[in-house]
């Protein structure tokens, strides 16, 4: 008799445990939409969506960069990343940190 009142309690405590749990997680039947920032669109309501906004933003636009003397390339990227002292040249394929990017 004491092992099936063990079976029974057992059994009343795994139901009990399962009902604690489900009432735990939360229910995303009710959940609103997420917003991103394309809303407005179909994709507004999925949160994996990147952005529809292209705008092509450019640190250097048009020639604010003055010419860095770099031969190799025709780039104006060597010109804006000089310009915003981030790396200055030493030769045509290597950069030095401390040395300036004038051509000698």
């Amino acid at each position: 008799m004491l092992t099936s009142m063990k079976k029974n309690l057992g059994l009343l405590l795994a139901v009990a445990t399962l009902s604690a749990v489900t009432a735990l997680v939360p229910s995303t039947a009710g959940a609103a939409a997420s917003i991103v920032p394309n809303a407005g669109t179909s994709a507004a309501t999925d949160p994996h969506t990147a952005p529809a906004d292209t705008t092509l933003l450019k640190a250097c636009p048009g020639d604010s960069a003055s010419a860095a003397g770099f031969t190799d390339t025709t780039s104006t990227d060597v010109d804006c990343i000089k310009m915003f002292g981030i790396t200055t040249g030493k030769t045509a394929t290597t950069y030095d940190p401390t040395g300036s990017i004038s051509r000698q």
